[in-house]
C-alpha cells in the first residue's frame, strides 16, 4: 500500500508531466483563421455585434484567432 509521502511524490511528478506537455502544445500552437456565411444583411445589428464579438477574440488571442465574416449569399 501507498503511504502520503511517495503519493504525493507520483501526484507531482505526473503534474510536472502534464505541465511539460501543456507547455509543448502551447509552444507549437498555429494562428487560426475562421470565415463565418452570414445569413442576414452585412449591415444588421447581429452582424455588427458579431463582428464585435469576433474583435474581442481577435484581441484577447493576441491575433491568432482571426475571423472573416462573408456576405449573404457569398
Amino acid at each position: 500500500m501507498l503511504n502520503l509521502k511517495s503519493m504525493t511524490k507520483t501526484v507531482a511528478m505526473a503534474g510536472l508531466g502534464l505541465s511539460a506537455l501543456v507547455v509543448a502544445g502551447v509552444a507549437q500552437a498555429k494562428e487560426v483563421h475562421i470565415r463565418v456565411q452570414a445569413v442576414i444583411g452585412a449591415k444588421s445589428d447581429e452582424v455588427a455585434m458579431l463582428k464585435d464579438f469576433m474583435a474581442d477574440v481577435t484581441a484577447l488571442t493576441n491575433g491568432e484567432v482571426t475571423f472573416e465574416v462573408l456576405p449573404a449569399g457569398a
